[in-house]
């Protein structure tokens, strides 16, 4: 009995405490047309290059898979230079180096 006495303004309490601290860290902000827009043209611009990136890592995988199944080196290499783009679109995607 005591202890559920305790525990409700307990709980209570950090509820109010997780509202007040969420309140003023910028969730709530609703962007203005502009800062939409801009974003919007932002991850345009990242979606190709993670589609390329995704590619290149799906075929990494199956290069890999495929000489694993069959033991043929040649195949792993083939799936290291596939890494080597995946790793390329996927740090341009992010970053957008041009």
């Amino acid at each position: 009995m005591p202890r559920s006495l305790f525990a409700r303004p307990v709980a209570f309490l950090s509820v109010v405490l997780a509202a007040l601290s969420l309140a003023g860290c910028g969730v709530n902000n609703i962007p203005t047309y502009e800062q939409a827009a801009k974003a919007k043209l932002k991850a345009q611009e990242m979606g190709g290059d993670f589609a390329y990136a995704l590619i290149f890592l799906q075929i990494a995988l199956m290069l890999a898979s495929i000489s694993s199944l069959t033991k043929r080196k040649y195949l792993w290499y083939i799936a290291l230079v596939c890494n080597v783009g995946w790793l390329f679109f996927f740090l341009d995607a992010w970053l957008l180096f041009y």
